[in-house]
């Protein structure tokens, strides 16, 4: 007997909604995930918080976002650990969701609070630790979906601690037309040759920026490096000592000289000062830190809005190309790589 399908399901093209359309048409009734239930999230984080405040939780690894002694946090130390308790989340469950977005938030509280077991915080501190539990999170889990699938693709066993059903739903969200669209689009993106400057380069190997960072503080006598030196020495090839990205390169470059345009005026002015200044004319590592962020900060924005526009002028040749098949030839699809 066939499954006959809600209209409403049909209409929906986001590829959950197709996941579901699969999972049906093999016989296997999928709820959707439950609605955000604000009495579940109080409950939650009673919970949490009766969990954080129990007695004998002392030897338990203690994370702080302010350096503490003898404390961990996100990407700066302990990472591994950190990681592997944020993993055995994932194991725990037991519907199919194709990215960290779908995941229900109250599923991702109660992560948070499986969390807890292997690590200990402040209860001051929670919703700092949540965010950045979510951040990680995300990560990660896009990480070990690339992962799951590479094994999918190589037919390979189920990942060891995954739920069957999980597995079998992935599976089928794969196989998805819609999925494999996405998933090339994603993989052009990654290959962008970000208008014939190449693939970006990195020479820091697994480390964290936050990692690096303490590294060199220590390296330095316990002086903090600026985000200029640091952002160099992350993209500086340690044998040739070249920065090899272009892009990092150019940053770099504009960084270097309005530094040294700030530092001239500021050694003008003193120049021009009462005698017995004592204004210094090198900048400080706050303000050398505010200059980067200011400029990174302009340059996100400016790739947010070329991206968008991207993204735009995709669909429309997409819709061209289906509503002229005949009169639209793949060449003339819109490639954001291809030069103006």
């Amino acid at each position: 007997m066939k499954c006959l399908m809600p209209l409403s399901v049909l209409l929906l093209p986001h590829p959950l909604h197709l996941l579901k359309l699969v999972l049906l048409q093999c016989n296997k009734q999928v709820s959707p995930p439950p609605q955000p239930c604000t009495s579940a999230y109080i409950i939650e984080d009673r919970l949490l918080n009766e969990l954080l405040l129990a007695p004998g939780r002392e030897r338990i690894p203690k994370l702080s976002p302010n350096d503490e002694p003898n404390t961990f946090w996100f990407r700066k130390r302990n990472r591994n650990a950190i990681c592997k308790s944020i993993l055995k989340c994932f194991h725990t469950l037991l519907e199919c969701y194709p990215t960290y977005a779908h995941v229900p938030i109250v599923t991702k509280r109660m992560w948070l609070r499986s969390f807890a077991q292997d690590w200990n915080w402040d209860p001051a501190h929670t919703e700092e630790v949540r965010t950045a539990f979510n951040v990680q999170a995300n990560k990660q889990y896009k990480s070990n979906m690339t992962f799951w699938k590479k094994k999918w693709k190589l037919k390979k066993d189920k990942p060891i601690g995954l739920d069957e059903n999980v597995w079998l739903g992935l599976k089928a969200y794969w196989q998805l037309d819609e999925t494999a669209s996405i998933a090339e689009t994603n993989s052009q993106n990654r290959k962008s040759q970000r208008g014939g400057k190449g693939v970006s380069t990195h020479n820091c190997g697994a480390k964290t920026r936050e990692e690096r960072e303490i590294e060199m503080t220590a390296e330095n006598g316990g002086v903090p490096p600026s985000w200029l030196d640091l952002m160099e020495d992350m993209h500086t090839n340690k044998q040739t000592g070249e920065v090899q990205d272009p892009v990092a390169r150019e940053l770099l470059d504009t960084l270097k000289k309005m530094k040294a345009e700030k530092e001239a005026q500021l050694q003008q002015s003193q120049m021009c000062a009462v005698e017995g200044s004592t204004a210094s004319n090198v900048m400080s590592r706050k303000e050398i830190n505010q200059m980067v962020l200011e400029l990174k900060t302009d340059q996100n924005e400016e790739r947010t809005k070329r991206r968008a526009l991207e993204v735009e002028l995709r669909a429309v040749s997409d819709f061209i190309s289906r509503v002229y098949p005949e009169d639209f030839s793949a060449s003339q699809s819109f490639s954001p790589s291809q030069p103006e």
